[in-house]
């Protein structure tokens, strides 16, 4: 039976104390009566709910320790901790109290928590992540900034000079939902969804790691020492899942219209000065990329020793950190030749260098300019990848060529053949002589794009997902 309990009044103001079998309603319909009341749970022993004379209600959890001394533990307020959160915790605090060892532990001062910045941490997984991670490595001739660390920077500006710890998630989703596009004028986008997102998911990676959350930061070594009791940001909705302009994976493929107009572009000027590196040679890297169906990461990195001329190759590092190496066609070579200063350049030198002899970067402002001049709008570099590929594809190249070309997986491993096979496949491919279907491949694309490129041509690109 539920029963009542007035505590002696004195200075301060009347407590009542009584018991109750809590309930979710029950909790959420008490109302202040103007006394200090607690409410001892029938359920869960030693859970009490503590409401205050304003109408504030707050949990505890009252008992007695091993050592037979009465303790009382504040668990937290309602409704930030739910019933069944509190006689959770209730029942934890229990079983720490019935053990010496656990409670001397659970005694012991907290630690003190290191005072780290949101920037500082920042840097700090920069330089664990950028070994292996292209997204934290160094981009752009100015600033030694990752990407990665340049999206969050923009997205959470106001706390980059506050602890780590203080970004809850709450304020996360704040300053999310707020961010506003900074090109708006030249995108025409409304939102900055798609920014925010990506800054979310590689915040996240930053916070598991500190904290040491997910399986992949648990094993020792794996987190940051010490780790940090920063906010859990996997709560945070993505916001781009409701976005109707952000539709996943592209499959933009460019027309042959549109293909002819944009190749006029895409080329060196043909007055250059005599200091040959003030050229911007982005365009004529993207016509490089659209012959080699190559990533925009494996052209910036492109230097002279890794292309054999007379063999009429090129050795790269592709996505995954393996190498390979892919056939030119003649109008890739000649492409490399007719570059400004190709005669003067070293081994080490970059085929594709900015003013500055270092990687290209920019991309966006020279995609923006070359969709003006070209009236071509709506594509990205990738979409000369996936065009190219389309383009083997109608013309009968099958699509394992196709698929090696991209520097995807090894086609031969999805078909569940040995290594030895694999070994002997890529000699033939060495062998003078032989037929090598992928310089057969590029050797059509180039045929192709130089038939477009003078009007010669006329057929339809479908959209197709290489």
């Amino acid at each position: 039976m539920p029963f009542d309990r007035n505590e002696p009044q004195g200075n301060t103001v009347q407590r009542k104390s009584r018991k109750e079998r809590l309930t979710n309603q029950f909790v959420q319909n008490l109302k202040p009566t103007g006394k200090r009341q607690t409410i001892s749970d029938e359920v869960c022993q030693g859970l009490s709910l503590r409401i205050g004379v304003s109408g504030t209600k707050s949990w505890s959890y009252m008992g007695r320790d091993c050592h037979g001394k009465s303790r009382t533990e504040t668990i937290g307020r309602y409704p930030d901790i739910s019933l069944k959160a509190a006689r959770r915790q209730a029942d934890q605090l229990r079983k720490i109290f019935a053990s010496s060892e656990s409670l001397a532990s659970h005694l012991k001062p907290p630690a003190i928590v290191e005072e780290v910045t949101l920037y500082e941490l920042l840097i700090e997984a920069e330089d664990r992540f950028r070994a292996t991670k292209k997204i934290w490595q160094p981009r752009g001739k100015i600033s030694d900034a990752s990407t990665a660390r340049q999206v969050i920077m923009a997205v959470f500006a106001t706390e980059l000079h506050r602890p780590a710890v203080e970004l809850s998630g709450e304020k996360a989703s704040t300053l999310i939902r707020a961010y506003t596009p900074k090109s708006k004028a030249k995108t025409g986008k409304t939102t900055a969804n798609g920014q925010t997102a990506k800054a979310l998911i590689y915040l996240r990676t930053v916070f598991n790691w500190a904290s040491h959350r997910t399986p992949r930061f648990q094993k020792i070594g794996a987190g940051r020492s010490p780790a940090l009791p920063v906010a859990d940001l996997s709560v945070i909705q993505d916001p781009s899942i409701d976005d109707p302009m952000i539709t996943g994976e592209r499959d933009r493929v460019l027309t042959v219209g549109e293909l002819r107009s944009l190749l006029q572009h895409l080329r060196v000027p043909e007055t250059t000065p005599p200091e040959w590196w003030k050229v911007d040679l982005r365009p004529i890297a993207q016509r490089f990329m659209l012959l080699t169906l190559a990533r925009r990461e494996e052209v910036e990195a492109a230097r002279l020793r890794d292309v054999n001329f007379e063999e009429k190759s090129w050795t790269k590092r592709v996505k995954g950190g393996h190498q390979v190496t892919h056939p030119l066609s003649d109008a890739a070579i000649a492409l490399l030749k007719a570059l400004p200063g190709f005669d003067c350049r070293k081994d080490n030198d970059l085929l594709f260098p900015n003013q500055e002899f270092g990687r290209l970067g920019n991309w966006n402002r020279s995609k923006l300019q070359l969709q003006e001049i070209s009236s071509v709008e709506d594509w990205h570099r990738h979409d000369l990848r996936r065009t190219g590929a389309t383009i083997l594809s109608l013309f009968g190249v099958p699509p394992q060529i196709v698929d090696t070309l991209l520097s995807h997986q090894n086609p031969l491993s999805k078909q569940a053949v040995s290594p030895a096979l694999q070994s002997y496949a890529k000699l033939a491919k060495e062998m003078k002589g032989l037929p090598n279907p992928l310089r057969d491949a590029v050797e059509t694309l180039a045929e192709v794009i130089r038939t477009i490129e003078e009007g010669k041509l006329g057929f339809v690109l479908s959209n197709q997902d290489p």
